[in-house]
């Protein structure tokens, strides 16, 4: 059973880190990264491989949002100076982890999984990361800091 939010903060991000890995057998390695500037600290030459990370708290108390970062780490570098295969490989994990997460909800305190509007940064690791941005709000009735 996952635990609630009320216990742990990142309950979204441990339920879609399951998710991952529960449905995208295709990945060596599924696990997580405390942020996008630490990524390149912790990719190792395991490809292809997948990084859940906590991204920013938005709206407050009105309108808890909670943002995820899937970070697809493809190829090494030493894999990226072979040559061709980059595209391919990437576009079809992306598409893995895309249907993965359609309409993911991550728990009860939770909405579906969904895209925000706003842009996010690459962090500087390299070649071969591709990152998806997920949101997903805070059920009222589960907001555990309400007043």
């Amino acid at each position: 059973m996952a635990v609630p939010l009320k216990d742990n903060w990142f309950a979204a991000g441990a339920a879609i880190l399951t998710q991952i890995k529960a449905q995208c057998p295709q990945f060596v390695k599924v696990s997580d990264a405390p942020s996008l500037d630490a990524l390149g600290k912790v990719l190792t030459g395991i490809t292809p491989s997948a990084y859940v990370i906590p991204g920013p708290f938005a709206g407050g108390e009105a309108n808890p949002r909670q943002t995820w970062y899937v970070a697809l780490h493809v190829r090494n570098v030493a894999q990226i100076a072979e040559g061709s295969g980059l595209l391919l490989e990437a576009g079809a994990l992306l598409s893995a982890v895309l249907a993965a997460l359609a309409q993911f909800v991550p728990g009860p305190e939770f909405s579906p999984l969904f895209f925000p509007t706003e842009d996010h940064r690459y962090p500087d690791v390299g070649q071969g990361v591709y990152i998806l941005t997920y949101a997903t709000y805070i059920e009222p009735d589960f907001w555990p800091y309400y007043r």
